[in-house]
């Protein structure tokens, strides 16, 4: 296994290089949730108006974990899966965010030991993961609507017990009965609805 250090303290100071400096809490979460487990084999390198880059770990393992660990989104699908990602074209329609992007919701979010957080969009499942980490596992649960999705962040998230992946109304791996005292939106619904926000 490749020393992940290296490639976590670039990332980190990459990350503090375009924000201020991250709460201490939020940088140990980065650290202990590798994003590279919860980074499909092919993926897109986005952003810095430049092309999309095609990441392959099959093809290129060293290139795919480098580019893994910069400070940039990682697109895992296009036009909810009905273009192959090396087409290189179309919608993104799920993705890794961006590190920097992830630490800024995360101290806006300010989970905490024990508050319940309800993520809507769960897309590879480094986010829940992380707001696992830091909230507590069985505290956490993330919600996905698209079943191909689904099915790879439920496997992402099961093993390392990173709280509940679903997929409404049917995944076999979810729960139901929720109550969230901390609500994190990221998909493509415009609102969320009121019943998912704390009173």
């Amino acid at each position: 296994m490749t020393d992940l250090g290296p490639l976590l303290d670039t990332m980190i100071a990459r990350i503090e290089a375009v924000r201020s400096p991250m709460e201490s809490r939020i940088e140990r979460a980065l650290r202990s949730v590798p994003r590279h487990e919860y980074v499909p084999p092919v993926a897109l390198v986005v952003g810095n108006d430049r092309p999309p880059l095609l990441i392959d770990r099959d093809a290129d393992p060293e290139l795919w974990l480098r580019h893994v660990y910069t400070e940039t989104a990682l697109v895992t699908q296009l036009d909810d899966g009905a273009t192959e990602l090396r087409d290189l074209d179309g919608s993104y329609s799920s993705s890794s965010s961006a590190p920097a992007t992830v630490a800024d919701l995360l101290e806006l979010l300010d989970p905490r030991p024990g508050d319940r957080v309800l993520e809507i969009g769960t897309g590879t499942g480094w986010t829940a993961a992380l707001l696992c980490h830091l909230a507590g596992e069985p505290n956490v649960t993330s919600v996905e609507v698209d079943p191909s999705i689904c099915g790879w962040s439920c496997c992402r998230t099961a093993p390392r017990g990173a709280g509940s992946a679903s997929m409404p109304p049917t995944c076999p791996c979810g729960r139901s009965g929720l109550s969230t005292c901390r609500t994190r939106k990221r998909c493509g619904r415009g609102k969320a609805p009121r019943a998912w926000t704390p009173a």
